[in-house]
């Protein structure tokens, strides 16, 4: 099912995803998580990044996942390249689940080594994090002043 709905969000089963201008695809999970709707979010994910000419960054709602169900956690897509990838509402258990996931993906695929994977409480702070990391990829001749320009993670 791929129904648009409001304000540019899409339904995929009983997930819904959104691309917001200039670099954001904001998916929110509603319950259990499977193969299917896992690559048709990536195939979604890799035509933005295609219209927009560089990687996104991924900004997940999991405050009303489910389970993740073994076929998803064996999706890989090697086209698909992002610049960070955002969870929101995770609890601790789920935070614990996802850091062990994407370690075992890294050695399994050895992909996405370089990718940043941070945890929001809320979608302000995550859309705080993308500003900040926005920020590092201007160029110095863009005349754009940074409070600290060696300001490392």
């Amino acid at each position: 099912m791929d129904e648009p709905l409001t304000d540019g969000w899409q339904s995929n089963g009983k997930h819904f995803g959104r691309f917001e201008p200039p670099d954001i695809y904001h998916s929110r999970v509603h319950g259990d998580v499977d193969a299917p709707e896992l690559i048709k979010t990536h195939e979604r994910l890799i035509r933005f990044t295609r219209e927009v000419g560089r990687p996104l960054f991924w900004m997940v709602d999991v405050s009303e996942i489910g389970r993740v169900l073994p076929a998803a956690n064996r999706v890989d897509s090697p086209a698909l390249e992002l610049r960070g990838l955002l969870i929101v509402g995770a609890s601790f258990h789920q935070r614990v689940l996802v850091t062990l996931g994407v370690t075992a993906h890294r050695l399994l695929f050895r992909r996405l080594l370089s990718l940043p994977i941070e945890f929001f409480p809320n979608e302000t702070a995550a859309r705080a994090w993308i500003e900040c990391e926005r920020t590092k990829s201007i160029p110095p001749e863009a005349g754009v002043e940074r409070a600290s320009p060696n300001r490392t993670r």
